[in-house]
């Protein structure tokens, strides 16, 4: 059931690619975190437990690699909504 509920994980991050980036292989999926191969690129996804109402943006945090490096377990984020003026983002 784990690995089912996975793959699904998975498979709502894949159809939901953070911009410029195309969709890749699942290599591991478990919970709400997928490991995507986007050749060139090795990336670990993650939703907030909170699933986005229809219409809305689905926060997502991840991790990226490449093999040469230049990208190293570089952290990004989409946020579900834009920050009110004048408040910070803490991580």
């Amino acid at each position: 059931m784990r690995l089912a509920r996975g793959m699904w994980c998975a498979a709502l991050l894949l159809m939901m690619p953070l911009p410029g980036q195309a969709a890749g292989t699942v290599i591991e999926a478990r919970g709400a975190w997928a490991a995507i191969d986007r050749s060139g690129a090795c990336e670990a996804l993650s939703r907030a437990l909170r699933i986005a109402a229809k219409g809305k943006v689905q926060a997502l945090a991840g991790l990226s690699f490449t093999p040469d490096r230049r990208r190293w377990g570089e952290f990004h984020a989409r946020l579900s909504r834009v920050p009110r003026a004048g408040s910070s983002v803490i991580l």
